[in-house]
């Protein structure tokens, strides 16, 4: 059941216990009930409301993609020891 916006949690499962693919999946359902839920409801208020969870929701998968996209390309670039140090990293020589 969702209640307030939120999606539900699994008995005993915390949010931090599920994977990126496992939160993507359930904000991608977010945005389809989200679609829906607009497409039914009269009240403009509360299609408004809709439209800025539905924003909400949608830029949070962005940054998920962008994340994602950023954690690929630094995984072809080889081994640790072969990518440079991330920004304010201080190595130890």
């Amino acid at each position: 059941m969702i209640i307030g916006g939120e999606l539900p949690l699994v008995a005993g499962v915390s949010r931090m216990d599920r994977t990126i693919r496992q939160h993507v999946e359930e904000l991608k359902q977010r945005l389809a009930i989200l679609n829906s839920r607009i497409m039914e409801e009269q009240d403009v208020r509360k299609r408004n409301n809709l439209h800025s969870e539905l924003r909400a929701v949608e830029s949070v998968l962005a940054l998920y993609k962008s994340a994602l996209e950023v954690e690929s390309r630094i995984g072809k670039v080889g081994d640790i020891g072969s990518a440079p140090p991330p920004m304010g990293w201080v190595e130890d020589r």
